[in-house]
């Protein structure tokens, strides 16, 4: 997998899956291995698991909306996206609306081995 449109092919449906918090459909664009950013404790944590467990723990504090706006290839064979991120209480207050960027680096077969937010 080398274009940027093969990697939104799998990006894609990973945000959408993310803004209706159904995680099992998250995971599946995973490698076993991947290492996430946990920004909540400001860790990095490696696996599905450890992935699965920050995710359900982020969706009972906030409600977490992203809109991918731009993918862009990078020399190093990553992708960067830039992303509309808004973040509500779970009252539905805002709590912050920032555009942000995520890196993500891939497997061979075309599965997420990292992600770096910034």
């Amino acid at each position: 997998m080398t274009s940027v449109e093969a990697y939104k092919a799998v990006l894609e449906p990973l945000y959408e899956a993310f803004n209706r918090q159904d995680v099992p459909a998250m995971l599946e664009g995973l490698d076993p291995g991947v290492e996430w950013r946990d920004v909540l404790n400001g860790v990095q944590i490696k696996g599905r698991a450890a992935v699965e467990a920050y995710w359900l723990g982020q969706f009972e504090i906030v409600r977490t909306e992203l809109s991918p706006l731009t993918y862009t290839s990078l020399p190093d064979g990553r992708v960067e996206v830039d992303v509309d991120q808004t973040v509500r209480r779970l009252d539905g207050g805002l709590w912050a609306n920032q555009r942000v960027t995520h890196t993500y680096t891939f497997s061979p077969d075309g599965l997420i081995l990292r992600m770096d937010p910034s």
